[in-house]
């Protein structure tokens, strides 16, 4: 049992709220009027239920592909229950003051207090539980055909799999859907995100496939398709006019400048996370040592 709950909290620290390097410097004191600007959008951005969700459906995939365990339950409850996510946001504002000037996070906040803005803050928790459903899903099908792949002793037939092979037509839905991902940086990041799958499959010393393999593995799981995937997700939970208003945003002075720090922002958020996810989680493993 101490080996699940070990391995729940390091899938927790390394992969829902990955470790970056920390930040560089003292806390510096933050103008009060930027500082209250600071937390009116974290709160439009919905920060706090946000990162809850996001937490919430980690653990909810974890719980379905682990055997029922009622200390692994007791674990998982007691953990959501002891966040502090007050204390979190409170220690991202300073994050927030490094990289956006007080008129950048004005902009940024009347763009979310706008319709379109709204529309997508509305449609975070639903896309959040698509996109883990989907990500699963993906990645339970690469795995078994790897495991297909690797295994010599049985024919090749992938016809119980579905081809993850896409349709090339596109709607004008579908069209917004994939300039809204590339303005937004989103086509990389799904991009990047499936490389290191693949770079992580490739190197692990247990899975032997010879290079030929691998093409039709990346062939049946192109990269294409992934982000054709994510994609659906987008044009499942945003209409034309709000997709056409972020496109709009984001290429605004305001929106690009929003895009050269957004990454930067949310890694060193993500640092605040994993320090308090690894404090909480070491504290609730000493229960259950005893």
């Amino acid at each position: 049992m101490k080996k699940i709950l070990l391995f729940i909290f390091m899938i927790f620290v390394f992969h829902v709220i990955p470790a970056y390097a920390d930040t560089d410097g003292q806390p510096k004191e933050i103008d009060p009027a930027k500082r209250a600007d600071i937390v009116k959008l974290m709160d439009v951005l919905n920060f706090k239920n946000t990162v809850k969700t996001t937490i919430e459906q980690s653990f909810a995939i974890y719980e379905k592909s682990m055997p029922s365990d009622p200390d692994l339950k007791e674990f998982i409850t007691e953990f959501m229950d002891s966040i502090d996510y007050d204390s979190m946001a409170e220690q991202c504002i300073p994050i927030y003051d490094k990289y956006l000037e007080h008129e950048d996070i004005k902009s940024i906040t009347d763009f979310y207090n706008s319709p379109s803005g709204k529309k997508l803050l509305k449609s975070i928790p639903a896309f959040i539980r698509d996109a883990f459903a989907f990500s699963q899903k993906w990645t339970e099908d690469l795995f078994t055909y790897v495991g297909v792949m690797m295994d010599t002793s049985k024919p090749r037939v992938s016809g119980n799999i579905a081809s993850s092979k896409k349709s090339n037509s596109q709607s004008r839905h579908k069209k917004i859907v994939y300039e809204f991902m590339e303005v937004s940086g989103l086509n990389r990041k799904m991009g990047s995100y499936y490389d290191s799958i693949f770079s992580s499959l490739k190197s692990s010393a247990d899975i032997k496939i010879s290079p030929e393999d691998w093409q039709k593995i990346e062939t049946k799981f192109a990269k294409d398709d992934f982000i054709g995937f994510c994609a659906d997700i987008y044009e499942k939970n945003l209409d034309e006019s709000t997709l056409a208003d972020l496109v709009t945003y984001y290429k605004s002075p305001a929106g690009k400048k929003y895009l050269e720090v957004e990454e930067s922002i949310n890694n060193e958020c993500g640092e605040v996370g994993a320090k308090v996810g690894r404090e909480l989680s070491e504290k609730i493993l000493q229960k259950f040592k005893k």
